[in-house]
């Protein structure tokens, strides 16, 4: 239950917590594509940053 929810919301979130289970694990699964893509753009900005750098020391 996450505490940015205004108490009125409460038991809304309780009644449909259930219902919205499937979406929550589908997106847990979203996310942690999105941080792995994440994570892959890091390393190619990391490489072609190194490239950068040795290409600019080479001339």
């Amino acid at each position: 239950m996450p505490a940015a929810l205004p108490a009125c919301l409460y038991p809304f979130t309780q009644t449909f917590t259930p219902a919205l289970q499937p979406i929550k694990q589908k997106t847990a699964i979203f996310n942690r594509l999105v941080k792995v893509f994440n994570n892959l753009l890091k390393i190619f900005n990391r490489l072609v940053k190194s490239l950068t750098v040795l290409l600019n020391n080479s001339t």
